[in-house]
């Protein structure tokens, strides 16, 4: 018994190998894009679905939301991440220029939610086809959805990807292609996040 189940191990990392390699990859999932969320979003105007995402480590599912909001007389548009059931943890920004590529958060969710890997999302030009995100974790392709809905001037897209745990202390890169739109931003973490 002992044999078998070492060479079950055996063949697990085997099988694993040149996983490394391969991007992690977020895709897009299935929702009402441009209807209301089916929960509360903190918003001063009706917020809507900008895209949903199954995310590429842990296999769970992020919605993204979007409203416009006026702070200190200017516009503002503000994304709202919906983590766990019923949009249980929410932690949404709001910028005046989102048509920037930037990455707007990168942490682990866990305020009433379990589970998460590190996610990383972030805003970048409408004219956008692809993000890939990388640290010494890994790479991770990101689904990348049209904002324009919220914002027309000027609009916008959104990025979301998720990487492995630990993520290490590092830099987190994001390159993004597109006609017009190619680009990187980085993300300069001094600390470590090994939780």
């Amino acid at each position: 018994m002992r044999l078998g189940i070492s060479l079950l191990a055996l063949g697990a990392l085997l099988g694993d190998c040149g996983h490394r390699d391969r991007p992690f990859e977020t895709v897009p999932a299935t929702c009402d894009v441009g209807g209301k969320p089916g929960y509360f979003v903190p918003a001063s105007t009706p917020p809507v679905l900008i895209g949903c995402a199954r995310l590429g480590v842990s296999g769970k599912r992020v919605e993204l939301s979007g409203s416009r909001a006026r702070i200190d007389g200017r516009s503002h548009a503000c994304v709202d991440p919906a983590y766990g059931p019923r949009g249980r943890y929410i932690p949404g920004i709001c910028v005046r220029a989102p048509s920037r590529l930037l990455i707007r958060d990168a942490s682990r969710p866990r305020q009433g939610v379990s589970g998460y890997a590190f996610v990383v999302w972030g805003t970048a030009p409408a004219s956008t086809a692809g993000v890939v995100v990388r640290s010494n974790a890994g790479r991770a392709r990101a689904a990348v959805f049209d904002a324009s809905r919220i914002s027309r001037q000027p609009p916008f897209a959104v990025f979301v990807a998720e990487l492995p745990l630990p993520v290490a202390c590092g830099d987190i890169t994001v390159v993004a292609t597109g006609p017009g739109a190619s680009g990187r931003a980085r993300l300069r973490r001094p600390a470590c996040d090994r939780r």
